[in-house]
């Protein structure tokens, strides 16, 4: 049988306030459990509440769209679930498979969820990119570019570490470049990331040379947060998605990713706080 995607629509009076990943994550299991019982129950027990997993899935939808993630479950009743999963599996065995089959289901978006959660408890990377988003619109003139390289970034996390370091990259050449031509000067295009990004501080006066003048102790930190973009820079030639590769590297994690893009986003913000607050001297 068709699957039907289609959702009803909650008044604003009935839509469920679960605002939390756990939350959500808990409302799939809990369809999970109403679509196995209904698939796989004995004749002797209660049916499931029908109802119930019409509300149940109708809650769950609106609340994965707070996530940006679609209901993994396509069928709008019970009846239409149950049939389908026994239209795959029948006979010796039907009952575990029937309940792979919609813990299959469940997995396209627990597994997105799980994602979320494992985001935020190791930091909000996507309010720090939220915060480098404000930063762009309040210091570049032209923030085209870096609003595309804003939503690569968002788009590569947190399922592709490999997108995620290249758009990290991406981010800070990008960065160096406005930095560069809002400061009134010429971009190298042929310029590596190396030479892009020094040429960068240089302009705002905070390399290493420039800042040891005022403050040994920023001029450390500086050189060591641009042998950090460096590093990025290096990383993304062995395993980001610029290239294409044999095999995919066995150890790269959602981790590396996210900690990439952490790096890109203290260098850049610092290099646009550092030109807005020139740009509001001037």
């Amino acid at each position: 049988m068709e699957a039907d995607y289609e959702d009803d629509g909650w008044s604003e009076e009935e839509r469920p306030a679960l605002n939390s990943p756990e939350e959500a994550k808990g409302l799939v299991e809990e369809v999970t459990a109403i679509l196995v019982a209904g698939a796989n129950r004995s004749m002797a027990g209660p049916p499931p509440d029908r109802a119930d997993y019409r509300n149940k899935r109708k809650a769950l939808a609106h609340v994965l769209t707070q996530f940006g993630i679609r209901n993994p479950f396509p069928w709008r009743t019970l009846d239409i679930a149950v049939e389908a999963a026994k239209n795959a599996h029948s006979g010796t065995g039907s009952h575990a498979l029937r309940r792979r089959y919609f813990q299959e289901y469940a997995a396209k978006a627990i597994g997105p969820l799980e994602l979320r959660i494992a985001d935020r408890d190791s930091g909000d990377i996507s309010a720090a990119i939220e915060g480098l988003r404000s930063a762009v619109e309040a210091t570049v003139l032209d923030a085209s570019s870096l609003r595309l390289e804003l939503r690569r970034i968002e788009a590569a996390l947190p399922g592709d570490p490999g997108a995620a370091i290249s758009r990290a990259k991406n981010l800070i050449e990008a960065v160096a470049k406005r930095v560069i031509i809002d400061s009134g000067g010429t971009v190298n295009t042929d310029r590596a990331i190396s030479a892009l990004t020094t040429q960068a501080t240089e302009v705002l006066g905070i390399d290493r040379k420039s800042a040891a003048g005022y403050h040994k102790d920023f001029a450390i930190l500086m050189e060591k947060l641009h042998g950090c973009v460096i590093a990025i820079g290096d990383i993304r030639n062995a395993v980001g998605d610029g290239h294409g590769a044999a095999e995919l590297p066995e150890d790269l994690a959602p981790s590396h990713g996210r900690l990439a893009a952490r790096g890109a986003i203290a260098w850049c913000g610092f290099m646009l706080d550092t030109l807005h607050a020139r740009q509001q001297r001037s």
